[in-house]
Parts: structure tokens; C-alpha cells; sequence
């Protein structure tokens, strides 16, 4: 199956997660660690490098919800070289993950590698960003943490 789970606590609480494929000769998969709400954006733009959508690898971005309100999430992607492939503003309800799967291909319809630049358009919504990049034959992820950037 697949889906997610909430946690809710009324102390301090850290969670992380493996997500895994479990195959006949074991398991492999990757670590999503847990971020401390503090440094989970967006007193900037998060940027996400190392993305891909070519030779058999698909790239899935994950965006979270940590406020309380609904908002839009934009989510800028650039080849390798600068070049902007687009924008794609993509709702986030309240205390929400969501998934954009195969982003740089079914979204932006480019292959190749890649960075995002994602920002909120309410300055004041708490969110974080994740990028999944997936070998296709394997199943094998490989998790992207986002980096925080200042607004000059």
C-alpha cells in the first residue's frame, strides 16, 4: 500500500522515516529525516539541486505543510546550465504533504538534470521541500534535502 502518516504531539518530537522496497535479495531504499520546524523555510526560497528525468531515472518532489493555513506553493525548475524551464504554482492545504511525481517530465516536459527554487506566495506559511530522484529499473531513491536561500 501506500500513503502518509501524521503525527501530532504537544511536546518536542523529531520523526524520521525509511522508505524502502523490500526484494528478493533485501531491502534498499532511502532515509527521510526529520527537520526541526525552525529551519524548515520559508524565510527564503528553498533550493533542491541533483534532480534528473533521463536514462531510466524520474525525479519526485515532495512539498509539506507545517502552518495552519492553506496556500500556493511556486515551484520554479532550471536545467543545469540556468536556463528556466518553467513555473508551476501548486496548492498546499494546511498541514499537508503532497507529491509531485515525475515532476521534470509529466510537469515541465524536459529530461535531463536539474534544480527547483521553490517559495511560498504567503511569506508567512511554514513549509519544507523534498526531492526523491528514482532509478526506474531498481526502484532505488535517493533523497534531496532542501536548502534554505535568503530573498535579497
Amino acid at each position: 500500500g501506500a500513503g502518509w502518516l501524521e503525527v501530532q504531539t504537544s511536546q518536542g518530537l523529531i520523526a524520521g522515516c525509511r522508505i524502502f522496497n523490500d526484494a528478493t535479495d533485501g531491502t534498499f531504499g532511502q532515509f527521510v529525516p526529520g527537520l526541526p520546524i525552525p529551519s524548515a523555510g520559508p524565510e527564503g526560497t528553498l533550493i533542491i539541486p541533483g534532480l534528473r528525468s533521463d536514462q531510466g531515472f524520474r525525479t519526485n518532489l515532495g512539498l509539506t505543510s507545517l502552518s495552519d493555513v492553506d496556500t500556493t506553493i511556486e515551484v520554479t525548475m532550471y536545467s543545469n546550465d540556468g536556463v528556466a524551464l518553467g513555473t508551476e504554482n501548486v496548492p498546499l492545504p494546511a498541514g499537508a504533504f503532497i507529491q509531485l511525481v515525475k515532476i521534470l517530465n509529466q510537469t515541465f516536459g524536459y529530461e535531463g538534470s536539474a534544480w527547483a527554487e521553490i517559495r511560498a506566495l504567503d511569506p508567512d506559511v511554514i513549509f519544507t521541500a523534498h526531492g526523491s530522484v528514482v532509478d526506474g529499473s531498481t526502484g532505488d531513491p535517493s533523497f534531496i534535502t532542501a536548502s534554505e536561500q535568503a530573498i535579497d
